[in-house]
């Protein structure tokens, strides 16, 4: 081995260029997982917005198709031969409990698949395991 290469001052010096090196690197993920957040969170909030939006619209025409429905079935069961009394809430509960139990299964459904992973900075996780994969492999060559 020379004594050029072996040197402390030399050894000092590569020393500090990997860890100069490794700093800008993990300065630079910091900086691209900052930015995959931001881009995943207005994403998120863009798609939260048309949801809200569209939301309020269907509920909006549900529920004048449920006024117009539960007076239909009412006016079905005075047909029928009900009361008309009875008719007026016996139509619309029993419109109101199939449109909750359709409710409840569609609810059910979409909070299952309702994920926060779109806040999570995958790319980023995996740039960082591959530097510090790529730190650890430098370190043990050069401590060889």
């Amino acid at each position: 081995m020379s004594t050029e290469t072996s040197s402390p001052s030399v050894l000092a010096g590569l020393v500090h260029d990997l860890r100069d090196r490794t700093l800008h690197l993990l300065q630079q993920e910091v900086r691209l997982a900052k930015t995959e957040l931001q881009e995943n969170a207005a994403q998120l909030s863009d798609r939260l917005a048309a949801t809200a939006a569209g939301a309020a619209l269907l509920l909006a025409g549900g529920l004048l198709l449920l006024l117009g429905l539960s007076n239909l079935a009412a006016v079905g069961l005075v047909a029928a031969g009900l009361n008309p009394a009875t008719a007026a809430w016996v139509g619309p509960g029993a419109l109101g409990l199939l449109i909750l139990v359709i409710g409840w299964t569609v609810f059910a459904r979409a909070r299952r698949k309702l994920s926060l992973g779109l806040l999570v900075p995958d790319q980023s996780i995996e740039s960082l395991q591959r530097d510090q994969e790529m730190v650890r492999e430098k370190i043990h060559a050069h401590t060889s």
